[in-house]
């Protein structure tokens, strides 16, 4: 079995990547951090709303590894939280990972996909041994954009993630949404 995950201290805590992801996973290696323009931004925005309410609720829908819901867990509040989505199984053992290895406790991972209806959805097949942008998998059957690998079909191997609308979770608060999927 192929060992692909490895620990990266950045400045905004330690996570677990998969060093051959050539997304998130290659700019936390490569220079400790991930966009700090667009982490400076979220921050921004969840500070400016922590005026009116002290309290928030965000969720992170394609958390990947969760390098946003590290930076909105510090956001929220004293008992505000996070709702982290990710649908690869893979992926999500990292986002979880990285949730107990910084101590957080205000980020509730998911494993689900969130969608406009309740279901299942196929999760492409890739080689987490070789390089791939992870964060960039599409669902659905095709992969429009070039991520470094293509899918395979074997039909052993095929897992299926639930999913879940946002309205069908009736969070009676949600101030901060972000998507990337």
């Amino acid at each position: 079995m192929k060992k692909y995950n490895v620990m990266v201290a950045s400045d905004i805590g330690t996570f677990i990547v998969n060093k051959n992801d050539t997304g998130v996973g290659w700019q936390l290696s490569e220079y400790g951090s991930h966009d700090s323009h667009e982490l400076k931004i979220i921050r921004d925005v969840m500070r400016t709303l922590k005026k009116t309410k002290p309290n928030l609720v965000a969720a992170d829908v394609g958390a990947n590894i969760g390098i946003h819901s590290v930076v909105l867990s510090s956001e929220v509040g004293e008992f505000g939280r996070v709702h982290a989505f990710e649908a690869q199984r893979i992926i999500f053992n990292m986002l979880a990972g990285n949730m107990a290895l910084n101590s957080i406790s205000n980020v509730h991972c998911f494993h689900q996909a969130v969608s406009d209806s309740v279901g299942f959805v196929d999760i492409p097949q890739f080689d987490y041994g070789k390089p791939l942008s992870f964060g960039s998998v599409e669902f659905g059957g095709i992969q429009h954009e070039s991520i470094g690998q293509e899918p395979m079909h074997d039909p052993a191997r095929q897992e299926k993630v639930g999913t879940v609308t946002l309205d069908h979770l009736a969070f009676e608060q949600l101030d901060f949404l972000k998507i990337d999927v």
